[in-house]
C-alpha cells in the first residue's frame, strides 16, 4: 500500500505542534526574561555566564599642560551565573488522549510553555534573599503604602539607579497600594468620591490594575513574587532597575539536535511522556539597583 501516513509521521506532527504551542505560551506569559540583562550560552562551550559590573570612573582635576599620571578607577566585578537543569514532564495516558475532545498536543504544549514562564518569573523575582542592600516596608501587619514606594524610589535616585524601573508586587501587596490610589467610600465626602484624580488613580478605579508607570516604574502585579523570612514571614516585592538583575540561559536541546519537547512511549504503562528540559539561572548583579519592598503575608 502506498501513500499511507504512518504512526511515526503522525507522532512527529503532533510533537511539532506541541512545541510550537509551548513556545507561544511561554512568550505570551513570561514577564522578565527579556527585561533583565540576559546571557544566551547556546552554542558556547560553557555552562557559566559572566556578567561584568563596572564601578563608576572618577574625574581628576588637573592643571593645564600637566600630565595626568594616575588612572581613574573603573574596575569591574564579575558576577557568574551557572545554568542548571529544569524539567517539565507530563504523562497523558492512551485512554486520556483517546477520550479527549480537544487537540491534546495543543493543550499539552500550552501547559508546558505556561509552566516554564511561571517558573522563570518566579526564579527571577526570588533572587531577593540576603544579597540585597536596601529595603522598605515592615515585617509586622503594617500595610505597604505609596510612602514606601516613594522611599524606595528615593533610595534608587540616590544610588543613580532610577531608570528602567520595574515595581513587582504580590497581589496582596498591590491591594493595599491600590487602596491608597482609590479611597473607600468611608473617606469620601457627601458630594464626591475620594478617588485620586491622577491618571494612575483613575486607571486603577476603572480597571483595578495599572497600565501606565507609577513613579517611573512599570507595575508588575503577580503571585510569582515570592515569600521569605525576616523577623516574620514576608512577601518579597521589589522596586528595581531591570539591568541590576541577570538571567542566563543555555538551549542544550538545540546544541544536541534534540526537539524542545521529547515524546517517549511507555507501552507497559499505556502512556506517553512529554518531557521538556531547559537550563537557566538568575541572580542580582548590582545590589544598589534593587530595593526590597517587604510586608507581612496577609
Amino acid at each position: 500500500m502506498a501513500n499511507e501516513m504512518t504512526s511515526t509521521s503522525l507522532a512527529s506532527i503532533i510533537n511539532a505542534e506541541a512545541i510550537m504551542e509551548a513556545r507561544l505560551a511561554f512568550q505570551q506569559d513570561v514577564n522578565l526574561a527579556t527585561r533583565v540583562r540576559m546571557a544566551d550560552l547556546t552554542g558556547v562551550a560553557t555552562k557559566a555566564a559572566s556578567f561584568p559590573v563596572f564601578t563608576a570612573a572618577s574625574v581628576s582635576k588637573t592643571a593645564e599642560a600637566t600630565d595626568q599620571t594616575t588612572n581613574t578607577t573603573c574596575d569591574p566585578s564579575d558576577v557568574v551565573l551557572t545554568v542548571a537543569r529544569r524539567v517539565v514532564k507530563l504523562l497523558p495516558t492512551d485512554l486520556g488522549i483517546a477520550s479527549a475532545q480537544e487537540n491534546m498536543s495543543v493543550r499539552l504544549g500550552q501547559a508546558i510553555g505556561a509552566a516554564r514562564a511561571k517558573q522563570v518569573d518566579t526564579d527571577i523575582l526570588g533572587v531577593m534573599t540576603t544579597n540585597y542592600t536596601y529595603a522598605v516596608g515592615a515585617t509586622n501587619s503594617t500595610d505597604i503604602s505609596v510612602a514606601n514606594i516613594l522611599s524606595a524610589l528615593l533610595t534608587l535616585e540616590i544610588a543613580e539607579a532610577n531608570r528602567n524601573l520595574i515595581l513587582a508586587l504580590h497581589p496582596n501587596q498591590w491591594n493595599h497600594l491600590r487602596g491608597d490610589l482609590v479611597l473607600t467610600s468611608a473617606t469620601s465626602t457627601a458630594t464626591e468620591r475620594g478617588t485620586d484624580r491622577s491618571a494612575q488613580g483613575q486607571g486603577v478605579l476603572t480597571s483595578g490594575m495599572l497600565y501606565i508607570p507609577l513613579f517611573g516604574a512599570q507595575v508588575l502585579v503577580t503571585p510569582r513574587v515570592g515569600t521569605g523570612t525576616d523577623t516574620n514571614d514576608i512577601y518579597k516585592g521589589a522596586l528595581f532597575n531591570a539591568e541590576s538583575l541577570g538571567y542566563a540561559i543555555k538551549n542544550v536541546s538545540a546544541e544536541l539536535g534534540l526537539p524542545d519537547i521529547e515524546v517517549q512511549r511507555d507501552a507497559s504503562l499505556g502512556a506517553a511522556e512529554y518531557v521538556h528540559n531547559y537550563y537557566d539561572s538568575c541572580g542580582i548583579l548590582r545590589a544598589t539597583g534593587v530595593v526590597l519592598v517587604k510586608s507581612k503575608t496577609y
